[in-house]
């Protein structure tokens, strides 16, 4: 039993064509390469601060008292949206900064900062050692190293004419394609602030960066 089928394409000029078939029943074609430029895609760019209340509107500024009660940063899962975090940028400025073990330019923390991910349920610890810029750095796997020697992640000018540690976090190190904050859950990734960072360096931040899908 055979198959009656019409196969209609758009034609350079308007309209339309037919699809051209051989006398045994085979179809021309033309191989071309693929392009998804009109195909819809549910992704959308995403970049936020870690922040004290979870949200893009929430203070970035971690130079806080935690020394008592840790202060939480954090990233929080959206109601609408998926979110993915490909990477986590963090930027520690103070004149005279190294990648060595010092915060900032200073000693070393005592209990520093740290780094975990939340379903709501149960705590993934990441770091929970940041006490130092080379803690950073080593968290981070040593990625994007800028200069060499001891300028290692430094970059110049950042505040007035303060250095900048910029260690960036590969996140796929740690979980192929990204952390996933699923929409609607209690997921997050959360930094707690363990020690008095008020006035220990001139600037302490993060943002994730990644990608969100609509749901």
């Amino acid at each position: 039993m055979g198959i009656d089928a019409t196969i209609i394409g758009r034609s350079t000029g308007g309209g339309t064509k037919r699809q051209i078939m051989t006398e045994d029943g085979a179809v021309l074609v033309s191989v071309l390469p693929h392009t998804d430029f009109f195909i819809d895609d549910p992704r959308r760019p995403f970049r936020q601060f870690i922040t004290d209340d979870g949200k893009s509107t929430g203070s970035h500024d971690m130079l806080v008292d935690g020394s008592t009660t840790g202060q939480e940063f954090s990233i929080l899962a959206k109601s609408d949206r998926h979110i993915v975090i490909n990477f986590i940028y963090f930027l520690i400025v103070e004149a005279g900064i190294k990648a060595g073990r010092k915060w900032g330019a200073g000693n070393a923390l005592t209990n520093g900062m740290k780094f975990e991910y939340s379903t709501g349920s149960d705590l993934t610890v990441i770091s929970e050692t940041l006490t130092s810029n080379f803690e950073f750095v080593r968290m981070c796997m040593n990625y994007e190293v800028f200069g060499q020697d001891d300028k290692v992640l430094i970059m110049k000018d950042i505040v007035g004419v303060a250095e900048g540690l910029t260690p960036i976090l590969n996140v796929s190190n740690y979980v192929p394609g990204g952390l996933r904050l699923h929409a609607g859950s209690r997921e997050a990734l959360i930094i707690t602030v363990r020690d008095n960072l008020i006035g220990t360096v001139d600037q302490f931040e993060a943002f994730g960066i990644g990608y969100e899908v609509m749901v």
